[in-house]
């Protein structure tokens, strides 16, 4: 227990209920379940649609996901920080307000730049969904504001929950209209925005039937007026950090599909689904839980670099060893999973996959930019984000190799991320060499996994099944054998565990 920790018990009662591992557990309830039902079926919906509807999903999710990074204005971080419930009240409805307004405001812009968009970005097919972009701002942003709320009031069985209910609408459409309508792209892209809207809704039910009173009593225009003065920093710096690396992450969407094919817009898709899953089956939980928890030891002038190792090293173990073998072996994986026609997929996973692995650790720890309240540096480093992708993805679009446009991409990012991470972790107070340390031991630990599995693949050549077979049972060892012996990592797996078998996802 650190200096400060006694402090902590002193808080108010909502910033009372429960430990990081606990908050944590709850989130990754939800998340486990998300996740897992979506694994279980993506090689039926792989089978169901087609490369090309798959890149119509994924450019219209790549233009709604700009639009919604704005709509809170990043105000939605502002709602932890406040020591009063009144203050955070106040900073929450101004977020909603906020979102009506950048709803509108999408509308608009959809409306003008409609031809022009679709022209530019090659992509015609994705035309009939546009009017959907601001019903998927309206959600999403609301979802947001709601969300960071009930992290602050440690709600997150009722997140887990959410999450639960809007992973069966969207996989429940998904599949309804890919058996029904033989694969038609509507079904991907309405259950998207379908799910969105149920997570906002749900979410916004509990939280007025649990705080009605408060917001009734504390919520006026003039206080909400302060807030957004006293936190002017996040519209003013953070937001254009976010909308630059909100762009800079869809930036393949875009290049692929303007100086390729929505074809190998698809592949893309769903080869970074397929590699983000493992290793963000509990990251954003941690990351969630992560930024409560950093907000309430930096108050308290507590041992925050201390606890940020620690999340450091629970992410490097929960992502290292999945990204490494995507890497050796994600084509064999691919085929046997999702069948024949999506090997290129395949490819573009091991592409990737490292650079995912270091882009999500490094992301959940720019957690720390509005902890520390270091939006300017925050937006420095988007910008430095942004180029750095802008850069590879141009040459090799020009060069007309959608495989060295992602490699060229994938071998900037892991450089940057990399920087990024050790930066931020030397902010909170972790040392560069203790973290490169932390990173090594992992690699050490893999090393002779991956060495067996690739000796294997050498020497016998076996079918892609035993391939899928050999790296599931290289996974059960490394996570019984080092996951396991992290003490919050273990309870957190073990209960997961524990609530599938008694069919309690959250």
């Amino acid at each position: 227990m650190t200096e400060a920790e006694p402090e902590l018990q002193n808080l108010t009662p909502l910033k009372q209920k429960g430990g990081f591992g606990g908050n944590v557990l709850k989130l990754a309830g939800g998340t486990t379940f998300a996740q897992v039902l979506e694994l279980l079926l993506a090689p039926i919906l792989s089978r169901l649609y087609s490369p090309d509807a798959f890149g119509v999903l994924a450019v219209f999710g790549s233009i709604s996901v700009i639009f919604g990074i704005i709509a809170c204005l990043r105000y939605e971080f502002a709602i932890m920080l406040p020591e009063q419930e009144e203050d955070a009240a106040n900073v929450l409805a101004l977020s909603l307000a906020l979102v009506l307004a950048i709803t509108g405001l999408s509308a608009i812009v959809i409306t003008v730049v409609k031809e022009p968009l679709l022209r530019l970005l090659n992509a015609p097919e994705v035309g009939p969904y546009l009017w959907l972009v601001p019903l998927s701002v309206l959600a999403n942003g609301g979802t947001l504001a709601l969300n960071y709320w009930n992290t602050r009031t440690k709600h997150f069985g009722r997140l887990a929950a959410v999450q639960v209910s809007a992973s069966l609408v969207t996989n429940s459409i998904q599949l309804g209209v890919g058996a029904l309508a033989h694969g038609n792209v509507s079904g991907l892209v309405g259950a998207r925005v379908l799910g969105a809207v149920t997570s906002s809704a749900i979410l916004g039910r509990r939280i007025w039937r649990d705080d009605c009173s408060l917001f009734k009593r504390a919520i006026k225009f003039r206080l909400m007026s302060e807030m957004a003065l006293r936190y002017r920093k996040f519209p003013l710096l953070d937001m254009w950090g976010a909308v630059l690396n909100t762009i800079s992450v869809e930036l393949p969407v875009f290049f692929l599909s303007i100086y390729f094919n929505q074809a190998v817009v698809g592949f893309f898709g769903l080869g970074l689904r397929v590699v983000q899953l493992p290793i963000t089956l509990v990251g954003g939980a941690i990351s969630q839980a992560f930024f409560q928890r950093a907000t309430e030891i930096n108050s308290l002038n507590g041992n925050l670099a201390s606890f940020t190792e620690n999340v450091y090293e629970q992410l490097i173990k929960i992502g290292l060893l999945p990204a490494a073998l995507l890497t050796l072996f994600g084509q064999d994986l691919t085929v046997f999973v999702f069948g024949a026609k999506w090997a290129e997929a395949g490819v573009f996973m091991q592409i990737l996959a490292l650079f995912t692995f270091i882009r999500f650790v490094s992301a959940a720890l720019t957690i720390l930019f509005p902890v520390f309240e270091r939006q300017g540096t925050g937006l420095v480093a988007h910008i430095s984000l942004f180029f750095s992708r802008v850069v590879p993805l141009v040459i090799g679009g020009w060069i007309g190799n959608a495989r060295l446009t992602l490699g060229l991409f994938a071998g900037t990012g892991f450089v940057v991320y990399g920087v990024l991470g050790i930066w931020l972790l030397n902010l909170a107070g972790v040392k560069t060499q203790r973290a490169i340390g932390i990173l090594l031991r992992q690699v050490i630990y893999c090393i002779p996994i991956l060495g067996l599995l690739e000796a294997i693949k050498l020497f016998f050549n076996p079918s892609p099944l035993i391939i899928t077979a050999l790296c599931s049972f290289a996974l059960c060892i490394y996570f019984t054998v080092i996951v396991l012996r992290d003490s919050t990592l273990r309870d957190i797996v073990f209960s997961i565990v524990n609530r599938f078998r008694r069919g309690q996802v959250v």
